[in-house]
Parts: structure tokens; C-alpha cells; sequence
């Protein structure tokens, strides 16, 4: 961006320097699979720290339901296109 600006004033130096940001589109599945993994991260954060750094069969299967949940939420988004209509 920088670069291209300053390219630019070269060619018209009368003009101001003007930088843009570069448009960046951000599918909803990636979404969907930040949230799902921030999620993951605080819950061994809380729930590990809490059992005395022990990882129990509990929390193990509570991370494969979590993990299971967002993968069907983006199979869902994948294939229906839900969140293309609603945006």
C-alpha cells in the first residue's frame, strides 16, 4: 500500500499521499471457526486451571460436542448459503 501510494505522488506530486486499506472478505465459515476455537481455548483456559491441571474424560468429550457442533454449523453454511442471505 505504502509503495504504491508513493508511486503514485511521485507521478503527481501536486496531490496529496493518500494510503487505503486493502478490502479483505472474510467467508463465514472462518468465522464460525474462530469462534468455535476461541471458545475451545478459554474453556481448557477455565476448566483445566479449575481440575488442578488434570484433563479429565469429562472435558475431553465436552471439546469433541464443541468441536462437532462447528463442524455442522459450517457443513450448514456450506451447503444451505444461510449466511450469504442474511448479510
Amino acid at each position: 500500500m505504502a509503495t504504491k501510494a508513493n508511486h503514485k505522488h511521485k507521478k503527481h506530486p501536486d496531490r496529496p499521499v493518500t494510503y487505503q486499506p486493502y478490502q479483505i472478505q472474510i467467508s463465514p465459515t472462518l468465522l464460525v471457526s474462530a469462534a468455535s476455537l476461541l471458545i475451545t481455548l478459554l474453556a481448557l483456559m477455565v476448566f483445566v486451571t479449575r481440575n488442578k491441571w488434570v484433563f479429565t474424560r469429562k472435558l475431553g468429550i465436552g471439546l469433541i460436542i464443541l468441536w462437532c457442533i462447528s463442524t455442522v454449523c459450517n457443513l450448514v453454511i456450506e451447503g444451505t448459503g444461510a449466511w450469504t442471505e442474511m448479510s
